[in-house]
This record gives structure tokens, C-alpha cells and sequence, in this order.
């Protein structure tokens, strides 16, 4: 009996390095800089219906000429929310072929926590997605695909509400590589993507550490996900070249977000970071 526990014991851990070592050939591809893995038959399963329905999914476009983008273009995208459902669904899982043209050229990024977590980072590669690094995105745009960011990252999970909206409008990352690389940006709302959850704002000194240390405000404590109506507003595009420099290009896309704000959500209990652009805007 302790020759066949031993001749199984051996046999488990050889299957299990072999195991290993295949896994670690695909997580340590580094496709998390390129997006090579996204998955169109996974970004389109039916399943994806039943999350569409139950958050409500919506998108709206302001310009229709955006579906028909050739050139490469920086979506930015507010609020964050929890969990950034609006960038998944909305984004990542579309399901229908209606937005292929588009969305399968738009790559998600993501926080680099995301790519060192087993499974989180298969999901994230099979949905296209990308780390979130200067490099990453100039070079992903250099290849003529469009990126998706959220500039508040992950300061705005730390901001997020239920029954309020605020952002985090401190980033100019973005704004530098938009004007750099002379491609628009195009500000995204998603009306309800922060009543998804209800968040506790309990341990914050904590949890400002932490996000600082690892990239994430842990511990998070939340209730949800609740059925929601998310409505993905798409806004025109800002071109870099109608602006001085980057405080400015900065400036106009906060005024455009406020602007789809009041049209699209004008019931919206607002933080004071929203508030400042919105009453920039009236005062206008």
C-alpha cells in the first residue's frame, strides 16, 4: 500500500508540473500587452444576454459616424463604478454582431492586479483586454486599434456611490498620449453604472493605503449587484488639434461629460468633483 501511495503521489506531482508548466507558457505570454487573446466567440456567447438584461445594457451614440471608425481613437470612459460593468458588458461581452465593427477593435484596459490573478486574467485576455501602461496603450494605437480607459481608475472605485455621482478627474496620463500621438478622445458616460452597488465607506485610511501599495482600495465592502439601468452614452469626438496643450484638451472633455450629464441625467445627485464641471457649463 506505501509503494502505490508513493507511485501515485509521484505520478500526481509530475501531472501537476507538467500542468504548470503548460498554464505558465500561456500566463506568462504576456498577451496582456497586445490583447492577441480576445475571443470573439467568448465576447458573443448568448449567455451574455441574461447580464445585458439584468443591467439594463443600453448604448447610445451621439454621433453615428463613431460605429464607422477607421483611425484609431482613445474612449474614455466615467464613472469607474465597483466593478466597471459598463466596460465589460457594454465593451468587452457585446454579444450581438451589430457592434462588431467597432467594439472588436476596442481594447479594455485594465488595472495590472487584473493580469495577476489565475482565471481573472484568462477572462480579461478572452474579452481582448490590456494593461494599463503608457507603453501598452501607444503601442495597441500604433497598431490602429482603438483603447478604452477609465481616467479615474482606481481613485474613482474609492469615490463610488450608490445614489451619487462623482469622478476622479486628476489623471492627465491619458490627455498626454491623446495630444502626443494626435488622436481623438471621445468622453463616455454611463448613466447607472454606480447604483450596481451599494459601497460602505468603512476603513478609508486603510484602504488609501493599500490602493497606493497594490492598486486596489482593499478591503472593499459592498452590497450587490443590483438590477440596474446602465446606458453607455458614446460623446463626439475631441480632436487634439483644436487645443493649445493638454490642460486645455483636459478642460473640454470635462465640459463635454458635464454637457452629457445634464442631457442624459439630469436627476443625478452629483459630488463635488462632478458638480465644479456642471456648473461650468451653466455658467457658460
Amino acid at each position: 500500500s506505501i509503494l502505490l501511495f508513493l507511485v501515485g503521489y509521484s505520478t500526481g506531482v509530475v501531472i501537476g508540473f507538467m500542468c504548470g508548466l503548460i498554464y505558465g507558457k500561456f500566463y506568462f505570454d504576456k498577451a496582456e500587452e497586445t490583447g492577441e487573446r480576445g475571443w470573439l466567440w467568448f465576447r458573443r456567447l448568448w449567455i451574455w444576454d441574461h447580464l445585458h438584461s439584468y443591467f439594463g445594457i443600453k448604448i447610445v451614440y451621439e454621433d453615428d459616424q463613431i460605429c464607422y471608425l477607421e483611425e484609431p481613437a482613445i474612449f474614455a470612459l466615467h464613472p469607474h463604478g465597483l466593478a466597471t460593468i459598463s466596460s465589460i458588458l457594454g465593451f468587452g461581452l457585446f454579444r450581438t454582431s451589430e457592434h462588431d465593427s467597432l467594439f472588436s477593435k476596442i481594447h479594455i484596459t485594465a488595472a495590472s492586479i487584473v493580469f495577476s490573478v489565475p482565471i481573472w486574467i484568462e477572462l480579461a485576455l478572452w474579452i481582448g483586454a490590456i494593461k494599463v501602461s503608457r507603453k501598452v496603450m501607444e503601442a495597441t494605437l500604433d497598431c490602429g486599434e482603438h483603447i478604452l480607459v477609465m481616467p479615474g481608475g482606481m481613485q474613482e472605485v474609492v469615490l463610488s456611490q450608490r445614489h451619487m455621482l462623482d469622478i476622479y478627474d486628476e489623471h492627465r496620463g491619458i490627455f498626454r498620449v491623446s495630444m502626443e500621438k494626435n488622436i481623438p478622445i471621445i468622453p463616455v458616460f454611463c448613466k447607472g453604472e454606480n447604483t450596481s452597488f451599494h459601497t460602505y465607506n468603512v476603513f478609508g485610511s486603510i484602504r488609501k493605503w493599500l490602493l497606493g501599495k497594490i492598486g486596489y482600495p482593499f478591503p472593499t465592502f459592498f452590497l450587490g449587484p443590483f438590477k440596474s439601468n446602465i446606458h453607455i452614452i458614446i460623446g463626439p469626438q475631441l480632436d487634439p488639434n483644436d487645443y493649445e496643450d493638454v490642460e486645455e484638451l483636459r478642460h473640454a472633455f470635462y465640459l463635454e461629460f458635464a454637457r452629457l450629464i445634464l442631457k442624459y441625467a439630469p436627476e443625478e445627485v452629483l459630488g463635488d468633483n462632478v458638480s465644479k464641471w456642471v456648473q461650468a457649463i451653466k455658467d457658460k
